[in-house]
This record gives C-alpha cells, structure tokens and sequence, in this order.
C-alpha cells in the first residue's frame, strides 16, 4: 500500500511540473478531483497550475455546467498533456478486462501516404461508449514539432447523437519525435447506441486533423484526413441490465433525521458497470456522492469506482463482469456527503480587514487575503478550507468571472490553504462568493444486496 501511495504521489507531482511548465489549462472540477486525491495521499506536496487565459474561460463555464454529466471525464481529456493524471483518476481497467476475454469488435486500419501514415487501432464499441485510439507518423509530423511550438493531433468521430470526445495528444512511448497519438471517447446517452445501430452502419468515419496553435490560440490547421473503418453491428455486444429496484432508508442524526435510498438498475456493459441511484432528501438539501463507493462480489473481487465518471447518483465501476456473471453483488459505501442550501455564499467586502471567518454545516472557513494580482484586475482569494474528510469545498465561484487556476498549501495537511485566481472580473466594492463541489460527510457506512438472476 505504501509502495502504491509514492507511485501515485510521484505521478501527482509529475503531472503538476508538467502543468506549470507548458501552462496547461485545467478546469475547476478537474482540479477538484485531482486536488481531493492529493489530500488523501496524506502526503504534503505543494503544487501549482498555471492555465491559458481564453482556454480556462471557456473550460471553466463548459465544467460549471456539465457536474453532473458522465462526460466530464470525456472532455477534461481535450487539454493536451492531462492523459496520463486522467487515467490516473479514472483508470481504464474495463477496456483490459473486455480485451482478456476477447471482445475486439473492430479491426484496426492503417492508412499510408506520401508524408505519413496513419494509424487508428485499439477500437472499442458497446453499449456504453465507444473508444480508439489514432495514430499519425511520418516525415509531416516530424516536421511540424521540429517547427511548430505546439502540435496537436485531433480525431472525431460523428455519431449523430451529440457526440462527446476527449483527445490527448502525446508522443509515442519510445519518444519517437514523428508520431503522435490522440485516445477519444464517446459516451453514449441513454438509447443512443441501439439507435446508431438501426441505421446497420457499414463503417465509421474518424476524421483527423493535425494543427498548431502559436502563444494566442489562433489555430492552423497543418494536415485533414478520414479513415474510414468498416463495422459490423452484429459484433457488438450489448449490455444486460438488471432490475434492482432495492431501497434503503438510513437514519441520521446530524441536519437531517434520514434519507432514502433507492437502487433503481444495474447496467453491465463488456466494459464497465453502471448503477443507477436516486436519492431522496428533506428541502433544503441535495446530495453531493457516497464515501468509497465500491461493488464486491461472492468471491471478495472489489469493483472501484471510476474516478471522475462517477459523479453524484450515477455511478460507474470497473472492471465489468459481463462475462461472468455473479448471482449477486454487494455495492458497499463508507458514508455519503450532503450539501446544505442555505448558507452556500458570503459576501466579501474589498474595504474589509480579513482574516475573517465564516461558518458553514458548523465547520470554519477562514478567509485570509483578497487581492487584485495584476495591472490587469485578477483577483486572488486565500482561503483555508476545513478538514476534507468533514467538509470538502472544493473551490470558490464568483458570478461572471472565470476561474483561472488554483494553488495549494499543504494539500495534504487537515486545513489546506488554497488561492483561487479569478480573470476577467469586474472592479466592485463587494462580491458574493459562493462554495463549490460542496460535502458534509456523514459517516454512515452501508451496504445493499443486488440479485442479477433473472
């Protein structure tokens, strides 16, 4: 365990240095998550994320949106450089465990021309998403790193259902300096794949676009191509889903005298699982995740949840057991956190002396410093959150500004002290702050009985 928890550790930091050098822009629910597993090392590790000022605007309103969304996971990938913490936080075990059992459903293809070749392989296609990864190579790819500062390889794939794709754009393992890569992935909603395959499509169309981007974003585009990749709906595999419809109602004895939880259905693709809760709560409450959810087993086998897929009442585990299925699985929690309405934002007066302190679900926030940082108005707000393991806040919101980037003190420390940085803010006399990412936990561990016999 101490072994895993330096590996994870070195590669937290690893990708932080790497972030700060190439200043990449990493939206706020990312840097949450990412922020929330480095507290749970129990390590102190001080890291710091610059961003790009127009990608994080626009980053940070799409992720404001889409909490709630499976796809968070999908997207967060389009910044160039972030795979390796993604698969980090999420892991990709289910494609591992659909590929020991032998379920391929598409041939890969290579195609050559004249200055490159490409390559897309590592297809997978069920019920659930669809995956791939696309390779160029060649003397045109070499030439444009050699001369361009940024090279970014792009692949999408149109799938006529609102399509959702993440990128990462890297070299090849072996630093070959004339290929690189880029892994996408479709999340289908609901009903979204059997509609696709009614259309008995004879191949997917993957275009690829290799292109640079000079200090100010503008983009060019270097090099557009299509492969086209013949497919067969008869070789995919759908997913079982289970009835569950199991509740549970819990009693609690802090904010609020009980909960109910109702475990609707269980989908098991070749390649993951997907539970579906609902949550019923008193007014004045939402629900913000269990603690540790996991699913385990007759033979003890524990199925983890994907790190940032899983979010809120949807729940995703991996690996799958679409090829052997057990009669039963226990999905087990340490707890779940809750978020209270009222009192989710202060007002922060500029003229204020500060350190101040604010009370929320009966923990201290303490505000230390706000200031403009630059000639160009940003302002940076000090604050030491609570504990994480009572209260997890995982970042600040102000109205009409855009979060820019984040640091930390001691993240691994009880208190951490965090700076949020906000752009394209107007000059005001105050500002209404509100908490994000917001969980009270209650300490509540539980576990409910899911029969897949039919």
């Amino acid at each position: 365990m101490a072994d895993d928890m330096d590996r994870e550790l070195k590669e937290l930091e690893a990708f932080m240095l790497e972030a700060e050098r190439e200043e990449i822009p990493v939206p706020p629910i990312l840097e949450a998550r990412i922020r929330e597993r480095g507290r749970k090392l129990k390590r102190r590790v001080s890291f710091y994320i610059k961003t790009g000022a127009a990608a994080a605007i626009l980053l940070a309103a799409f992720f404001a949106s889409a909490l709630l969304i499976p796809q968070i996971a999908v997207f967060a990938s389009d910044i160039p450089g972030i795979g390796t913490v993604l698969d980090w936080l999420r892991g990709d075990s289910g494609i591992e465990y659909a590929r020991k059992h032998g379920y391929s459903v598409i041939n890969g293809v290579t195609i050559k021309r004249d200055d490159y070749t490409l390559i897309v392989d590592s297809i997978f296609f069920d019920e659930d998403r669809l995956s791939l990864k696309a390779a160029m190579e060649g003397p045109l790819v070499k030439e444009s790193i050699e001369k361009y500062h940024k090279s970014i390889l792009e692949a999408f794939v149109d799938l006529d259902d609102g399509v959702g794709v993440y990128s990462n754009t890297h070299s090849n393992d072996n630093g070959d300096p004339s290929r690189i890569v880029v892994d996408i992935e479709h999340i289908f909603e609901e009903g979204a794949a059997k509609k696709f395959l009614e259309g008995d499509p004879e191949c997917l169309s993957v275009q690829i676009c290799l292109y640079t981007e000079d200090s100010s974003g503008e983009r060019t585009d270097i090099k557009k191509d299509e492969v086209r990749i013949p497919f067969s709906r008869d070789r995919v595999l759908m997913s079982k889903v289970y009835d569950i419809n199991r509740q549970k109602e819990i009693k609690v004895d802090r904010f609020i005298s009980g909960l109910n939880i109702d475990v609707e259905k269980l989908a098991v693709s070749p390649t993951r699982l997907w539970l579906d809760t609902n949550i019923a709560l008193p007014d004045g409450f939402c629900f913000s995740g269990f603690e540790n959810a996991r699913l385990v087993d007759d033979r003890g086998n524990v199925y983890k949840s994907e790190g940032l897929v899983s979010v809120g009442t949807k729940l995703y585990f991996v690996p799958s057991v679409y090829f052997d299925v057990p009669e039963r699985l226990i999905f087990k929690y340490d707890g779940f956190r809750l978020a209270k309405e009222e009192g989710g934002s202060f007002m922060l007066r500029m003229d204020e002396p500060l350190p101040k302190t604010i009370e929320y679900m009966g923990e201290k926030i303490k505000i230390l410093k706000a200031e403009y940082s630059n000639d160009k108005g940003w302002l940076s707000i000090d604050v030491q959150f609570p504990d994480p393991d009572i209260l997890r806040i995982q970042n600040l919101n102000i109205e009409g500004s855009a979060r820019a980037g984040w640091s930390a003190r001691d993240p691994g420390s009880d208190h951490p002290v965090v700076s949020e940085c906000f752009i394209e803010i107007d000059r005001r006399d105050v500002y209404e702050v509100r908490f994000e990412g917001i969980g009270y936990l209650i300490k509540e561990p539980g576990e409910i009985e899911l029969s897949l016999i039919r």
